[in-house]
């Protein structure tokens, strides 16, 4: 039983690893794009061979996530693994695309990754959700979405907050389908086989939003870091399904989960502090030394 659990652990850091990496591979080719038709060709094509390489690291992390969870039937322990893939990411960003963090950018980034890998260690039996509370999910599951939707617009007319605002709306996207898809579920069994999922419109309703996802982010990428954007999506990835699943399938939190998700939501809080001037003022003091 130990050895299924290190091999699940060991395959959610991987996928981790490999989302948050390749979000950054993402984001220093990112502005490919800018070249229109002309990124199909030389000396654009390679860039976006680089780019394409980093989202099917991205994708790949669902194909580890799904392995894991073979090994370990614990959802919140799998999910924790993304707060230790942001190491990685900061490493990255820094090292290899040459990102300048400021000290709360930095200090955000531990928050962050101490409460997400907390958060399972807090986690109560799991409970089995046999029914669900359809007002509740479309409630529960818009307002996230309104809020960093006209958040990312306010950031577009204000050239503010441009890499929190469509992180945390990519991050949004991202963790909707998760419930969509518990909700198909509920609807067909657990123990139901696959392909009568595949009849449930909550599954492609699920995709589109999920594609959205990626939209978004590229458009955090556009104008801002990565290690602004990336850590932003990752946590509203994890605190939306989990104040959520309370919310549409009655399935509570310990008291401890709320602190964790409250330090999140303060780590994501330090990342926005740093204005561009802090972050240039960074730049200018490396150079220098």
């Amino acid at each position: 039983m130990e050895f299924n659990i290190i091999i699940g652990v060991l395959l959610g850091l991987m996928g981790a690893i490999l989302i948050n990496i390749g979000k950054g591979v993402e984001k220093m080719k990112v502005h490919v794009f800018a070249q229109g038709w002309g990124m199909f060709r030389a000396p654009h094509r390679r860039d976006l061979g680089i780019w394409l390489c980093g989202m099917c690291m991205t994708a790949s992390y669902g194909v580890f996530q799904w392995g894991a969870m073979r090994f370990v039937n614990n959802p919140s322990l799998i999910v924790s693994m993304s707060g230790l893939g942001l190491v990685a990411l900061v490493l990255f960003a820094v090292r290899v695309i040459g990102e300048k963090t400021t000290t709360k950018e930095i200090a955000g980034i531990a928050i962050i990754v101490l409460a997400t890998v907390a958060m399972p260690y807090f986690q109560a039996p799991k409970q089995i959700q046999t029914t669900y509370n359809l007002k509740n999910l479309i409630i529960g599951t818009g307002i996230p979405l309104i809020i960093f939707g006209l958040l990312s617009l306010y950031a577009l007319y204000s050239k503010r907050i441009h890499g929190f605002s469509f992180g945390a709306l990519a991050g949004a996207c991202n963790a909707v389908p998760s419930l969509l898809i518990k909700v198909s579920w509920v609807h067909v069994g657990e123990n139901a086989p696959v392909w009568d999922q595949l009849r449930e419109p909550f599954l492609y309703i699920a995709l589109l939003v999920g594609i959205g996802a990626t939209v978004f982010t590229q458009l955090g990428f556009w104008r801002d870091r990565a290690i602004i954007v990336v850590p932003s999506f990752m946590s509203f990835n994890i605190v939306i399904p989990a104040v959520l699943e309370y919310y549409i399938f009655g399935v509570a939190l310990q008291p401890t989960q709320f602190v964790a998700l409250g330090a999140i939501i303060a780590g994501v809080i330090f990342l926005s502090l740093a204005t561009p001037e802090q972050v240039l003022a960074v730049e200018l003091e490396k150079t220098r030394s």
